[in-house]
């Protein structure tokens, strides 16, 4: 469990990152939304579990972990996805692809959290009952 609860570590801490980099953008007359704060608060309650993920065994801070992170998808994959297909568009940024990986690595951790927690949680829940 201690991979799964640094990658959760790993996961809130640049996604947190983020939360907060697009919560302070309304201050220099950028866009402004609820899911800012609802992500933040994600990032931090998904910090929470990985901490006590490597610390212990039980179930709940995988739980815990698991729900943070799909709060987390709710919002970070249509924002990747967004943010592929605009670069994408024939009328798209002139940006490198290396600098395109920065705002879509949130998004992918954010997946491979909600995988791995799913298939551990169920993993967990088979090889009790054997």
């Amino acid at each position: 469990m201690r991979k799964l609860g640094s990658l959760y570590l790993l996961t809130a801490v640049i996604s947190g990152y983020w939360e907060v980099y697009l919560m302070l953008r309304p201050l220099i007359g950028g866009p402004s939304s609820p899911w800012y704060e609802i992500t933040l608060a994600a990032s931090v309650v998904l910090l929470v579990a990985g901490i006590f993920t490597m610390l212990n065994p039980a179930k709940w801070p995988r739980v815990m972990g698991l729900a943070a992170s799909l709060v987390l998808a709710a919002w970070w994959i249509p924002a990747a996805t967004y943010t592929v297909h605009h670069y994408l568009s024939p009328k798209g940024p002139a940006v490198s692809p290396v600098e395109l990986l920065w705002p879509l690595l949130p998004g992918f951790l954010i997946m491979v959290s909600v995988t791995l927690g799913i298939v551990t949680f169920g993993y967990r829940r088979a090889s009790r009952n054997s």
